[in-house]
């Protein structure tokens, strides 16, 4: 759905380039999302881990609800 959306918001010259920054947009955050665990890991925190991390994936979908439920698909 999302690959869907990005090909219907960038132009075709654009779809390299637009794809690939949003997909960079996601990849850094599951990084930083790993150091940050690891260290509540080593701390011995491993529930509110796996809290954290459900509570923050959530964001995703909402977060593309709020930016894009007004977008008008062209035709």
């Amino acid at each position: 759905m999302r690959q869907s959306l990005a090909m219907d918001v960038f132009s075709d010259k654009e779809r390299a380039s637009g794809t690939s920054i949003t997909g960079l947009a996601r990849r850094i955050p599951y990084g930083l999302g790993s150091l940050i665990s690891g260290a509540l890991f080593s701390a011995g925190l491993f529930a509110l881990s796996i809290f954290l991390g459900g509570v923050i994936s959530l964001f995703d979908p909402l977060l593309y609800y709020i930016f894009f439920r007004n977008y008008e698909k062209r035709e």
